[in-house]
């Protein structure tokens, strides 16, 4: 239909986006269509909701709706606010304009002011069981069972890892824990150094805090399997 023309196209004028400010251009949001910011958050390029994009919301949802008298919020995550931020959310949720449904999405729902979500309605969605996310990745034509396993299962996060290129990272990293394990962590440390800044890694989404997450998750299963379990990241 014409709205799921419109959606797909980026451009659906009775659909609002809120991200953190760092992932404005690659969404359509709110926040794109804010010209200027304080020179601090164009600086810091926050990983935050900002205030100004409530702000910048606030003002769009007074006008009607384009297509409708039916609008949605998506806010995703929820939980990327300060706490200045989410009690200007929470003035907008406690009267909200007439129409408008919010969807908060969150992995990390402790991290919401409880005044929130005493105001929402949780929906849990389960994650899809092996055989289901491996199915699924096939029907994407990425076969890797290896990164369903090191991204916890999750099939979204395993096919955008695929197309950037990661398994080449992930075999590198287990190839040096498993030949270079005789050596000290510094000398580990040195190489993953200059590897993270060579030319070839510079260009990628690959940085330290993904590699220091995965050698996290191996010294997770390293423990599971000293204590007699079953590994869940590197099987």
């Amino acid at each position: 239909c014409v709205g799921c023309r419109l959606r797909q196209a980026g451009n659906h004028p009775d659909l609002f986006y809120l991200v953190p400010a760092s992932d404005e251009e690659t969404s359509e949001s709110v926040a794109a269509e804010v010209s200027e910011t304080s020179d601090k958050a164009e600086k810091a390029k926050s990983k935050q909701i900002v205030i100004e994009h409530i702000r910048q919301l606030q003002s769009a949802l007074t006008l009607k709706g384009h297509q409708s008298a039916c609008r949605v919020v998506v806010i995703d995550p929820v939980e990327a606010m300060y706490t200045h931020t989410a009690n200007a959310l929470l003035k907008l949720l406690e009267e909200p304009p007439f129409g408008v449904q919010f969807l908060l999405i969150s992995a990390q729902a402790w991290r919401i002011l409880p005044t929130i979500l005493s105001r929402s309605q949780r929906v849990n969605l389960r994650q899809p069981q092996k055989e289901e996310a491996l199915a699924w990745l096939k029907t994407q034509g990425v076969e890797a069972p290896e990164m369903l396993a090191v991204v916890g299962g999750q099939p979204l996060e395993a096919a955008l890892r695929v197309e950037q290129g990661a398994q080449v990272w992930l075999r590198t990293v287990v190839e040096d824990l498993q030949v270079h394990a005789h050596q000290s962590p510094l000398q580990v440390a040195e190489r993953w150094e200059k590897w993270l800044k060579s030319k070839e890694m510079s260009q990628t989404n690959f940085a330290l805090p993904q590699l220091t997450d995965w050698v996290l998750r191996w010294l997770y299963d390293l423990s599971v399997l000293c204590l007699g379990g079953t590994v869940r990241y590197f099987p």
